[in-house]
């Protein structure tokens, strides 16, 4: 079980996010901590990352992804995350295995929706 604090229920009510109410926010940022080799403890960078996850999943459901919790989904997200936190001040592509993920992911969805 997720227990998520103050900051991520805020976050959960203000940033129109996407997940169901049950997706455990503390594990996405801790994961993309991680990816981003910041110690666990160093909590500076947590709301701008906050931010960052909330604006990830807001951009995945505007293309047609409607994240779910589960590990596929988390880790697309996590990975969305740190590529365009790494990325946004380059003018480098996205790699093809995220691409690829990125896409297989919003094919899945629409077959679950009938190809809406």
């Amino acid at each position: 079980n997720c227990h998520c604090n103050s900051m991520w229920n805020f976050f959960v009510q203000t940033a129109k996010c996407f997940f169901s109410d049950h997706f455990c926010h503390d594990l996405t940022l801790r994961l993309v901590k991680s990816r981003l080799d910041y110690l666990p403890g160093n909590t500076q960078k947590d709301e701008y990352l906050t931010e960052r996850i909330a604006a990830t999943a807001e951009e995945l459901e505007r293309n047609g992804i409607h994240l779910v919790d589960d590990t596929d989904d988390t880790m697309l997200l996590v990975d969305m995350t740190v590529f365009n936190y790494q990325s946004r001040d380059k003018q480098t592509g996205m790699p093809d295995w995220l691409r690829m993920k990125r896409r297989e992911r919003f094919l899945a969805d629409r077959a679950k929706n009938g190809g809406a």
